[in-house]
């Protein structure tokens, strides 16, 4: 065998990359100053350690709910569903429109484009339970602020959803109605809407299953308008109110959780309170 078909040995192992050492420093520091005390969440786990115990008085009385507050609960969990319901039905159907506008493939033109996901945007960055809040100070306790507290949350969620699935659809068949002199709203019904019915049934499925589950309905569905302003009470008797739901199942509600005497004395004179 001659030199020049001789086999050379095993070629050199590239050194690891430095990159790889300068990412794991990085997040040892950054983890290191996060839980310090004085420059992070001052995380203790010893006191955590200390602390698991504290649990277990409260999954006891989870484990002995106290059934004869179960039928005070029925009518509450009904308006509950009835209100997620309406609600989802009402969200949903107008946030199929809107998806059209906030995208790209068939927004009329750029400024109603920009328009629409800026709206969308501010909708989806407010939490549904500051809109109960804004809703019940403005029209009072009952179920109508829940609904729309829920239409605005669904129409921020399944329009952008939605949104986002028009803008990767198949330009085929839009191509082919476009070729066939079609305006707009033909192209979106016959070309689009099509190819998202699925993911919309789904996404709307999806929102009124949640709903369904909300605490914001039941909170603020079933009771007069409170005696004071509504800014002034409206947080605590939600709160009571979202509580009171289930701390009655318990054997023993824990005292932390009393809300304020005169918003508890509003709730004793409200019928199921």
């Amino acid at each position: 065998m001659t030199a020049a078909t001789q086999v050379s040995g095993r070629p050199t192992k590239p050194p690891r990359s430095k990159v790889i050492y300068a990412g794991i420093i990085a997040f040892v520091v950054i983890t290191a100053l996060s839980v310090s005390e004085r420059w992070g969440i001052g995380l203790d786990l010893f006191g955590i350690a200390e602390d698991l115990g504290n649990g277990r008085d409260i999954i006891y009385q989870l484990l002995h709910p106290n059934w004869a507050f179960l039928p005070k609960v029925v009518d509450p969990l009904i308006e509950t569903f009835q209100i997620a319901v309406v609600a989802s039905f009402i969200g949903c159907g107008l946030a199929l429109p809107i998806s059209f506008l906030a995208s790209r493939t068939t927004a009329p033109n750029r400024p109603t484009l920009t328009i629409s996901r800026g709206i969308l945007s501010v909708v989806r960055a407010i939490p549904d339970f500051l809109y109960a809040l804004i809703f019940v100070a403005a029209i009072g306790i009952g179920a109508l602020p829940g609904i729309l507290a829920l239409i605005f949350f669904d129409i921020g969620v399944v329009a952008k959803l939605l949104s986002e699935t028009v803008d990767g659809v198949d330009d085929g068949p839009i191509e082919a109605v476009d070729a066939g002199g079609s305006s707009r709203t033909q192209m979106v019904r016959w070309a689009v809407l099509p190819q998202v019915l699925p993911n919309y049934v789904a996404f709307s499925l999806y929102e009124g299953r949640k709903q369904s589950q909300h605490v914001i309905p039941g909170c603020i569905g079933r009771a007069p308008s409170p005696p004071r302003e509504p800014f002034e009470l409206v947080l605590p008797v939600l709160c009571h109110r979202s509580l009171g739901i289930g701390r009655p199942l318990l054997s023993n509600p824990c005292p932390e959780f009393e809300c304020p005497l005169e918003v508890r004395a509003w709730n004793a004179s409200v019928p199921n309170a």
